[in-house]
């Protein structure tokens, strides 16, 4: 297994860092700034697609469903947007990964992962995520309203 040099350790441990603030921001700061009248109106307009179609994005709702999978509530979550709970429990996952890299000092499959990512076939993958995951947002519009 290959070491990693400095700048390498730095960015994994970045990684860590990143999510910690994020889960954090998710779990205590954003129910916050919603209830607060002098913040919330940033939070309170609709995305651009969904403002000029009337139509959700795949994205739509992802914020709102981090606060809710972060709180627990996973199948609010769910309804709202899937990729939140992907965030909640693959977050910290990808977190432990890189932390045990920076720590460790050695590559642990990051070589391996960056050959997997950059890849052809992992654009079609992520399409292919993308538009399931706005034929989900379309079906609980046009079922449930959300």
């Amino acid at each position: 297994m290959r070491r990693l040099s400095g700048t390498t350790r730095l960015l994994c441990l970045l990684g860590p860092l990143t999510v910690a603030v994020l889960l954090a921001a998710a779990r205590w700061g954003l129910p916050y700034v919603w209830h607060d009248p002098r913040l919330a109106w940033a939070f309170s307009r609709p995305c651009a697609l969904k403002a000029w179609t009337g139509v959700p994005c795949p994205f739509c709702g992802g914020t709102r469903a981090t606060v809710y999978a972060a709180h627990g509530e996973w199948m609010a979550s769910l309804v709202m947007n899937p990729m939140g709970v992907l965030l909640v429990v693959g977050g910290p996952l990808l977190a432990l990964w890189l932390g045990a890299c920076a720590v460790t000092g050695r590559d642990l499959g990051l070589t391996a992962g960056d050959r997997i990512l950059t890849g052809r076939w992992v654009a079609s993958r992520v399409v292919i995520f993308i538009v399931a995951l706005w034929l989900w947002k379309i079906a609980l519009w046009l079922l449930l309203d959300v």
